[in-house]
């Protein structure tokens, strides 16, 4: 468990990223940081172990003691790290990332001791030590020295990354969505269809394959659900269009479903992170992450949290006592006595 990397986070996390982007409309726009990818990265510092300054935890871990998607934690993390908070690595693409804390506390701070632990303390630089480095001292790499050109080590052959480890395979799931890309844009690439010699027109935002009156593939079309929903909108005029009218119907009627169920989703999405955000805004300071997690669960049932549960979470995550997942309480339970739902946490670890 780390304390001091809880205290640092919350001491001097900004979530909005001060450099702003503009959008399509040419207007500047912050980047933030959403209240999942605020509760993700707080079961990650509260995890970092003391001595070595990392934790090594998977997706699916994560998921486990959070109960977000697989999809928003894995954004979530792309998104930590490109705000320059969390910096991660790994030997292997089967393994885990180990994620450590990049963001530091500032030379101004006045709780060092209780944001970093007495090993970061002992390897912070003192202003004497950064005296006379200028530009040869890099403040966003831990602290070290960049040496100059003269000075700069010849890599050896052993030490070049392996194309294996840096290409698209060090991460699974981005394996599953290169072939699903891969296999849109090779559907959507070709000129025709291959039964009819059908082409793509386009329509809308995108291209849609309209085949040919006989075409095998069309008779499927009419034979399938959404076709026969579009043909109920228009109604009795449906018989009265060509083979190419109908096409177009359909395919307006069906991306027009698909653009509002994906629609709904990101409303979803969105209400889901105001609700975290809000939740995280009651938990107290200091809390362990599980602990948290519970809070956040209660919240999202009760649109409160309780102040027995705040006592009861406080008091435990402060003796070092945290939930132990798989248990009733992911449900939303009332935790009940040790060794049933909470342990002490280093053995989580």
């Amino acid at each position: 468990m780390s304390y001091h990397h809880s205290q640092r986070v919350i001491a001097h996390l900004n979530p909005i990223q001060e450099a702003a982007q503009a959008n399509s409309t040419g207007r500047l726009r912050h980047n933030k940081l959403t209240g999942s990818t605020q509760l993700v990265l707080a079961h990650i510092a509260s995890a970092i172990n003391n001595e070595t300054g990392s934790f090594p935890v998977s997706i699916a871990t994560i998921y486990k003691r959070t109960r977000l998607s697989k999809s928003t934690i894995q954004l979530a993390l792309q998104q930590l790290c490109d705000f320059g908070v969390l910096e991660r690595e790994r030997n292997y693409y089967r393994q885990a990332f180990t994620y450590s804390l990049r963001l530091q506390c500032p030379d101004d701070c006045k709780n060092l001791k209780e944001h970093n632990t007495p090993k970061e303390l002992s390897e912070r630089p003192t202003p004497q030590d950064d005296y006379g480095r200028g530009d040869r001292y890099d403040t966003d790499k831990k602290q070290r020295p960049i040496p100059q050109a003269d000075e700069r080590p010849i890599p050896q052959a052993d030490e070049s990354p392996t194309p294996q480890v840096d290409s698209v395979l060090a991460n699974r799931s981005l394996i599953k969505i290169d072939k699903q890309t891969n296999k849109n844009v090779d559907k959507h690439t070709q000129q025709h269809c291959l039964s009819c010699y059908g082409t793509y027109e386009p329509m809308g935002d995108g291209k849609f394959l309209i085949h040919k009156e006989n075409c095998k593939e069309l008779g499927r079309l009419r034979e399938s659900q959404p076709w026969i929903i579009a043909a109920n909108k228009v109604g009795a005029r449906w018989q009265q269009l060509d083979y190419r009218q109908q096409q177009f119907h359909y395919w307006e009627d069906l991306s027009a479903y698909k653009n509002s169920q994906l629609e709904k989703t990101r409303q979803v999405e969105r209400e889901n992170d105001f609700i975290t955000q809000k939740a995280i805004e009651l938990i107290p300071e200091g809390t362990l992450p599980n602990w948290s997690t519970w809070l956040t669960l209660t919240y999202k049932q009760r649109k409160e949290i309780p102040d027995q549960h705040k006592n009861l979470a406080i008091s435990k995550s402060r003796d070092g006592f945290d939930l132990i997942p798989g248990r009733p309480w992911e449900k939303g339970a009332y935790p009940q006595e040790p060794l049933e739902d909470w342990g002490e946490d280093d053995e989580l670890f």
